[in-house]
């Protein structure tokens, strides 16, 4: 789908605050309210809005940890790797995962109540794919930028 100016626009404001009514989004992009809709509908209907969610600030929370997993696996094994992509896009607690070239394989954001339950995630995961040949990990001792917005030239 391409887009103009104003679906640019909109899609900046909304991932600035998703929250945003209809009336104030049309305030923002000098548009009609009707418009708005309109637009959103066909933004969502092209994909280009995949979900609109709430993000809950971790530090906020009691006992939230945050890791990031480094998976190297068994190349030999290709086959394998979709029913390891599956699994992790099933686990909640792996909030990000990236395939990537390099030494690793997978990149995962893992958010964990603690440690303990993080090592149990990756238990598991090496248990049910043995593909798994190593994970690596870092703690977020502190974050500083999270998000998931994606630049847009307005």
């Amino acid at each position: 789908m391409a887009l103009d100016p104003t679906d640019r626009a909109l899609l900046e404001a909304l991932q600035d605050d998703a929250d945003l009514s209809t009336e104030q989004l049309a305030d923002l992009c000098v548009i009609s309210p009707s418009t708005v809709q309109r637009r959103l509908r066909a933004l969502r209907a092209n994909g280009v809005i995949s979900q609109t969610v709430a993000v809950l600030d971790p530090s906020n929370l009691e006992r939230a940890t945050t890791i990031l997993a480094f998976v190297e696996t068994d190349r030999e094994r290709p086959q394998d790797r979709k029913a390891l992509k599956r699994w992790c896009t099933a686990q909640k607690e792996i909030q990000q995962a990236y395939y990537v070239t390099g030494a690793i394989d997978l990149v995962l954001i893992v958010i964990a109540r603690d440690i303990e339950a993080f090592d149990a995630l990756m238990q598991t995961l090496q248990e049910a794919h043995p593909i798994v040949r190593r994970v690596t990990t870092n703690v977020v001792i502190q974050s500083f930028k999270r998000g998931l917005s994606i630049p847009l030239d307005t």
